[in-house]
């Protein structure tokens, strides 16, 4: 049953963040920041797996979920706090 659950965060995000990086980006500097969007998720998928290896072979499972839940937490609160403060500067092109 898990093969019906897990494709959706890939399905959803993957072509959602592109988009709302095209939309606020400045037309002339599109490339630069899709290039470094993409930089940025494949050094998340390179570098993610061999970190969770880590921790997994030196603690357990549990502490490798507790890491990724506190992160998990700790992005969302300063990415509203920056999106709380930011909001009034933004500009969709």
């Amino acid at each position: 049953m898990e093969w019906l659950f897990s494709p959706w965060g890939e399905i959803t995000v993957f072509p959602t963040v592109p988009a709302v990086v095209d939309q606020l980006s400045p037309t002339d500097e599109k490339g630069r920041y899709q290039g470094l969007l993409n930089a940025l998720i494949s050094f998340g998928k390179a570098v993610g797996p061999a970190i969770g290896g880590m921790i997994i072979e030196g603690l357990s499972y549990r502490p490798l979920f507790i890491a990724c839940a506190g992160a998990l937490i700790l992005v969302v609160v300063v990415a509203s706090i920056i999106l709380e403060q930011t909001k009034k500067l933004v500009t969709e092109y």
